[in-house]
């Protein structure tokens, strides 16, 4: 319905490897039979229904969903009426039909949930086949999300075996509260037997692939889990593990569980939030009586707009996630003075004890920031390094949490390469890249010579689980020229040298994103 150039819409159309140079010779021609054709739509500018009745806000309509039209309240219940009084067969044509051209009300999606359920189990198939059009077909306006959970317990009866359940309602550390379109980065649980969660990782999922092939468009360095440039990391489902790929439909039932980093840094004109005013935030934040995580889910809210350096978010660790690990050594000195002299046994844990552990908000806080620092090759010695909130007795353990959650080459100082023994699986997409790199700087300071003795200390290769690796004196010049092996275990270290940073971050562009 937005007339857009066919030119403009599909951008970098890629047959069989080679890039089409006129893709309007699609429309002349036709697609061909065979081949793999990959490609970046466009989509045009969002569309949007008109005022609602109570003046409040304006709803958007999803780009799957620009077909549909939204009922009146006189249509709707005359579809409610005529819907009623049909069989079960005809009942599930009826609701694909409306599901298919109308966007729904909550109440009404309720109506004919109810009424599909009371086809019984021997209808499962037909249930389940009005089932999935009918949830994608509830209103997206903000006064109907509130209420989609309340689809739940019907929606559950359509999915079949249902292996999970939904998760506590206690429970505040739930996706939707963390999901903010403008910074997605973070960890999330979805249950997707509740309706408003599935849409949430459905739009996720959608802006993964945007960002996947965007990055491929623009030819970006591939700083993905696995090699394949999705942002997703560590998925599972019903805490089986597996690789998420673009075919892959999303299931109506299950705990679908990732991570999410999308690595888009701040651009070079970007300016930082002043200090005055990244004070004064962190002050009104920290004192408020609310709970940490929630001063970070405020944090999050207002984090797509906000510029900062290294410092700035330090000083919004301690202010929002003070380490209070020297004042419990203290307080358990002074208890065990006390057991001593009194004997018997402790008190209670105090209420507040139940708060989430400080590693946990930490973490949060740190998926929220670690996008939007602008000085980012500093974020290993800031925080992972001396005294910053990740070093420490855990420090190991953090970082590998982190690597794990964010990405290593999104963690990693390409000046300072040199400053730290790498241990690297070869098997892996990440690893291999930063085998690449190292092999690569030191190439290249070496004046593209053969290695010599002493440039890797230590440098050991073997196979994957072997106790003892064989330590190589000379690592062979063709890693370098052509690539490392495959396989294997790798344990590397640069011989400390003075480090030409122009010239380190120019190699590095090639595999991490700057």
């Amino acid at each position: 319905r937005n007339h857009v150039p066919f030119e403009s819409a599909f951008l970098r159309p890629i047959l069989n490897g080679k890039t089409l140079k006129d893709p309007g010779t699609f429309l002349e021609q036709g697609f061909p039979d065979a081949g793999i054709l990959t490609f970046t739509f466009l989509l045009p500018a969002q569309k949007q229904l008109p005022p609602l009745q109570s003046g409040a806000q304006t709803a958007v309509i999803r780009p799957h969903e620009r077909h549909r039209r939204k009922l009146t309240p006189e249509l709707e219940q005359l579809a409610l009426h005529i819907a009623s009084s049909c069989c079960f067969s005809t009942l599930t044509t009826v609701v694909r039909s409306l599901s298919a051209d109308f966007t729904l009300s909550t109440h009404a999606a309720k109506v004919l949930c109810s009424w599909l359920r009371e086809m019984g189990p021997s209808c499962l198939a037909m249930q389940c086949s009005a089932a999935q059009p009918l949830l994608e077909s509830v209103g997206s306006a903000a006064e109907d999300m509130s209420d989609l959970d309340l689809l739940a317990p019907a929606w559950v009866t359509f999915c079949g075996k249902f292996l999970t359940a939904p998760a506590p309602v206690q429970d505040l550390r739930t996706a939707l509260d963390f999901l903010v379109a403008g910074n997605p980065t973070g960890h999330y649980r979805f249950n997707l037997a509740s309706p408003s969660e599935f849409l949430a990782a459905e739009y996720l999922l959608a802006t993964n692939e945007w960002e996947t092939e965007l990055a491929k468009s623009k030819s970006f360095p591939d700083v993905s889990q696995k090699g394949n440039y999705q942002c997703l990391r560590n998925e599972s489902l019903d805490d089986e593990s597996f690789e998420y790929r673009p075919e892959w439909p999303l299931p109506a039932s299950g705990i679908f569980q990732f991570h999410i980093a999308l690595p888009k840094r701040p651009t070079k004109s970007s300016k930082v939030i002043s200090d005055d005013a990244w004070q004064r935030m962190m002050e009104m934040l920290s004192s408020s009586q609310v709970p940490a995580l929630a001063q970070v889910m405020c944090l999050r809210r207002a984090s797509p707009s906000l510029v900062v350096n290294c410092q700035q978010a330090l000083a919004a660790m301690k202010a929002l996630c003070p380490d209070k690990e020297r004042k419990r050594g203290k307080k358990k000195k002074k208890a065990k003075r006390k057991k001593r002299k009194k004997g018997g046994r402790k008190g209670l844990p105090p209420a507040s004890a139940e708060a989430l552990p400080e590693h946990v908000v930490r973490k949060a806080l740190f998926s929220v920031l670690i996008f939007r620092i602008k000085d980012f090759k500093s974020i290993r010695e800031v925080f992972f390094e001396g005294d910053g909130p990740f070093a420490g007795r855990d420090a190991e353990r953090n970082l590998l949490e982190c690597e794990t959650a964010f990405g290593r080459l999104n963690l990693l100082d390409p000046a300072r390469i040199d400053s730290q023994l790498h241990m690297l699986n070869l098997d892996h997409h990440e690893d291999r890249q930063i085998c690449r790199l190292i092999l690569s700087i030191v190439f290249e300071e070496n004046k593209k010579k053969p290695f010599q003795k002493g440039q890797f200390v230590p440098c050991k290769y073997g196979r994957r689980g072997e106790t003892a690796l064989r330590t190589l004196h000379v690592v062979p010049v063709w890693w370098a020229e052509v690539d490392p092996p495959l396989h294997g275990a790798l344990a590397i270290k640069m011989a400390a040298s003075k480090a030409n940073e122009k010239a380190r971050e120019k190699i590095a562009a090639k595999y991490m994103r700057m």
